[in-house]
């Protein structure tokens, strides 16, 4: 599609994979990230879901933990990456007010 090779597979790309996966080993799930380009009158956008559940094996089903869906202007966001650090973020508070009500008092 024209991508340069360079542009690819950039650093920046990999330290968001190791982003991604130490969230998932500190909260004990596997993440899912979806984009969807939205289009309004003139305006186009990308609509941004991050997802996150149990990290079972591979026969048991997963079960949906959290999710958080944004669109890059809604999150005030110029690059994918800015965009899934600022989902992370959501994420991870949304996980943390579930694991907090299932405390005991």
């Amino acid at each position: 599609m024209g991508l340069n090779q360079r542009w690819s597979n950039t650093v920046e790309g990999k330290e968001l994979a190791y982003l991604l996966v130490a969230f998932e080993e500190l909260n004990s799930c596997t993440l899912s990230i979806s984009c969807v380009a939205t289009k309004r009158e003139r305006s186009v956008d990308l609509l941004m879901t991050l997802s996150a559940t149990t990290n079972h094996p591979v026969l048991v089903e997963r079960v949906p933990l959290a999710s958080v869906g944004y669109t890059l202007s809604q999150l005030n966001c110029k690059t994918i990456e800015a965009a899934t650090i600022s989902l992370l973020y959501k994420l991870d508070s949304q996980l943390a007010r579930l694991e907090m009500g299932r405390a005991p008092l």
